[in-house]
């Protein structure tokens, strides 16, 4: 199969890996027999999405404060080119890799078209059992069978709406595992370093560094100043 390329602003592309593995978990989420559609806000499948979704943010968070302190020590403590590429290339690889977790899941819960369709089936039916139940057309039980497997789908439905919200509400607020100071600790930092980088009239650093400490500030400043 032929993969576009996305060059505009908005949805970006992801590995196929990653696109199927949201494939698998619609049908059956971690193993657990159940698709993710139809597991209970309340049962240990929500759960534990919870706590991955605060696991992943808390990660987020970290991996920008690991980042700004190896920048801050490269441009405000002397240390070495070599030293901070070392260090910094770990601490870049673990914060792509949040960032790449983030746009999977909050993709996957934005993806509602396929809930929506099959909500509106659900109310249809039930909207049609009660029509027919008003006029007499249906058979002896037809209404008892059928008219609670309707409201239980809806409910799952509706229920998975709800969940789908907190979970985008999550992912995309970073106060919701830190203080709204710190995340205003690290805009300021992230601020002060890029203006530091932007004054230098002959840069310090090797173009190649100037362009990744850069690149990295600004990805930090857009991924906490949408949440702050």
């Amino acid at each position: 199969m032929s993969r576009k390329k996305i060059f505009f602003a908005g949805p970006s592309v992801l590995p196929v890996e990653v696109l199927k593995e949201m494939q698998d978990q619609i049908f059956d989420y971690d193993n657990s027999g159940l698709s993710i559609i139809e597991a209970s806000h309340r049962g240990g499948a929500f759960d534990k999405l919870y706590h991955d979704c605060l696991d992943l943010m808390r990660e987020l968070f970290n991996s920008a404060n690991l980042m700004l302190w190896s920048i801050g020590q490269l441009l405000e403590d002397g240390m070495s080119e070599d030293n901070f590429s070392r260090m910094f290339k770990g601490y870049d690889e673990r914060w792509r890799q949040c960032i790449a977790l983030k746009l999977k899941s909050l993709q996957q819960a934005k993806d509602t078209r396929q809930l929506e369709e099959e909500l509106e089936m659900a109310k249809v039916n039930l909207g049609e059992l009660e029509l027919r139940r008003s006029i007499g057309d249906l058979l002896d039980g037809e209404y008892e069978a059928k008219a609670p497997a309707y409201r239980w789908e809806i409910n799952c439905f509706e229920g998975e709406y709800e969940r789908r919200k907190i979970e985008i509400n999550f992912l995309e607020d970073l106060g919701n595992v830190a203080p709204r100071e710190e995340l205003g600790r690290l805009e300021a930092n992230a601020k002060r370093f890029l203006e530091r980088l932007d004054e230098e009239d002959k840069p310090e650093h090797s173009k190649k560094t100037y362009k990744k400490v850069k690149s990295s500030l600004e990805e930090i400043l857009q991924n906490i100043t949408s949440e702050t």
